[in-house]
């Protein structure tokens, strides 16, 4: 979860190292493949989550778990992706990322086949991208206690908390994520 948090943490408004990087969003696909096999929870989830994200593979801190921090991360991703488009900012398409993107669309490849998405799409992928980041704040609601404390981590096969016990750094998480939510969101009134 490194790169995805790097370019959340790099703020870069475009290019390469920004969340309009084909190569970011390809990692950060990769990685929510991995742990989606990886973690027993996201084999069970809810349509309606996104799968739970751990920091790396063969994690063994505690349970080895999901993380708070990399999930709020991955929706924090989507969410500064969808601000990007709100912005107006050139989307490329590429060959590392056009099936991501068609898939996010529910388009075939070949409509995507101009160097930037082009205008017919940008609603539709700006939902899409916002739509994409509710969904792991979805998982981690469905992971939260009803008090609202955040620990480290939560397990992987039962999503109990686990590990540091109201960690500033989840709460922290939650709090960047949801103002880049806030942020796109105020966008799409526009």
């Amino acid at each position: 979860m490194a790169v995805p948090l790097g370019v959340i943490h790099a703020a870069r408004a475009e290019g390469p190292h920004s969340v309009l990087d084909p190569k970011a969003l390809a990692t950060l696909a990769r990685l929510e493949e991995f742990f989606e096999k990886k973690y027993p929870i996201n084999q069970e989830r809810a349509s309606d989550c996104a799968p739970a994200m751990g920091r790396y593979a063969h994690d063994s801190y505690y349970s080895g778990g999901a993380y708070y921090f990399s999930t709020f991360g991955a929706a924090q991703f989507y969410f500064l992706f969808a601000e990007a488009i709100g912005r107006g900012a050139m989307i490329p398409v590429s060959a590392g990322n056009r099936t991501l993107l068609a898939d996010m669309l529910g388009e075939p490849r070949a409509a995507l086949a101009a160097a930037s998405v082009e205008p017919p799409f940008r609603e539709r992928l700006f939902k899409a991208f916002l739509d994409r980041g509710d969904t792991f704040m979805a998982m981690v609601r469905a992971h939260t206690l009803a008090s609202g404390e955040l620990s480290e981590q939560f397990d992987q096969t039962t999503g109990a908390q686990t590990s540091a016990k109201n960690l500033a750094w989840s709460y922290a998480a939650f709090v960047a994520a949801f103002a880049s939510r806030r942020a796109a969101r105020r966008l799409m009134a526009c």
